[in-house]
């Protein structure tokens, strides 16, 4: 018997959720999947969060989630992270690590670090930075994540990765604990970074906390906190917990007219005098219609949003 799928009610959606330390990113999806009310079509977050780390993940339901892309391209992430000089695992953080904590003997002849010292070796990171993808992580090689290989003890070394690193602040020496704020592009590992640090200082380096303070202008003040998060037995209000897409992504509004729409309903092209960039798509009734490329006056469909569309909020 084919299996009916189950229309979907919603419009794309983004909800900015605090996940708490300890559980990981897809139980985070899994739980939204389980308590959202039937009919928010497909579901995943935009960026993974370690489960030692907590802060801001954005999920995004109802044809939301085909953002990711844009939203790691467009918004640089923020974290606030505390880190230990002289001490190294094979995770690169403080939580059950798969060996042992390695210590660093001398690292004695830090404890009279100048703050000023330490600031220039941060700042010194900032701008276009080659990363190596650590070892525990979901990065992909043939298929699997790192992380299953490191568990079976195979080592597996994956090409630098060129991110950026826009800025970072020194907060706190209090030696051996080092806490700073770093923004850095999407897909940079704040563990391998402090790790490099370290290495900059001759010693090693760990992660005691790391905490996601925002994707782009989208903040932890203003998550949606665990005892917020839907549940079956309650009524969970989108229009509370979401974010409206046209601010979380800012591009501009085009607005098309009746024949243009059904063009871009049916997902072909339609010829436009706009300048070239990302636009979001609108009919006349400023329903939501798609996220469309303009270039050289053709404006292409990037995401079609499928029906029933839903008021561009």
């Amino acid at each position: 018997m084919a299996r009916i799928k189950t229309p979907v009610l919603f419009p794309p959606t983004v909800f900015n959720v605090y996940k708490p330390v300890g559980i990981t990113s897809s139980d985070v999806i899994y739980h939204f999947k389980k308590n959202l009310p039937q009919g928010f079509g497909k579901i995943g977050h935009f960026g993974t969060l370690d489960p030692f780390a907590e802060g801001v993940l954005l999920v995004g339901i109802a044809g939301a989630a085909r953002l990711s892309d844009y939203v790691h391209r467009e918004l640089p992430k923020t974290y606030r992270a505390i880190g230990i000089l002289g001490q190294k695992t094979s995770t690169g953080d403080l939580t059950v690590s798969e060996t042992e904590v390695i210590y660093d003997l001398e690292i004695e002849k830090l404890k009279d670090l100048k703050f000023s010292d330490l600031e220039s070796v941060l700042s010194s990171f900032c701008g276009i930075y080659q990363q190596v993808p650590p070892q525990y992580s979901a990065v992909k090689h043939k298929g699997k994540a790192l992380y299953e290989y490191a568990r079976k003890g195979v080592e597996i070394i994956k090409d630098p990765v060129e991110r950026e690193i826009f800025s970072i602040k020194l907060l706190r020496f209090d030696f051996p604990e080092v806490e700073f704020e770093v923004t850095v592009s999407s897909g940079t590992y704040i563990r391998t970074l402090f790790e490099n640090i370290a290495e900059k200082l001759h010693t090693y380096g760990v992660l005691k906390s790391l905490k996601r303070v925002s994707v782009g202008h989208v903040h932890i003040e203003k998550s949606l906190l665990k005892e917020n998060w839907p549940k079956k037995e309650s009524c969970f209000n989108l229009e509370t917990y979401s974010l409206p897409l046209k601010s979380l992504l800012p591009y501009r509004l085009v607005e098309l007219n009746e024949d243009e729409s059904i063009r871009i309903k049916n997902g072909n092209p339609v010829k436009i005098d706009l300048e070239d960039g990302f636009y979001w798509g609108v009919d006349s009734e400023k329903n939501l219609l798609c996220l469309g490329k303009v270039e050289d006056s053709i404006f292409k469909i990037s995401i079609n949003f499928n029906p029933p569309y839903a008021k561009f909020k």
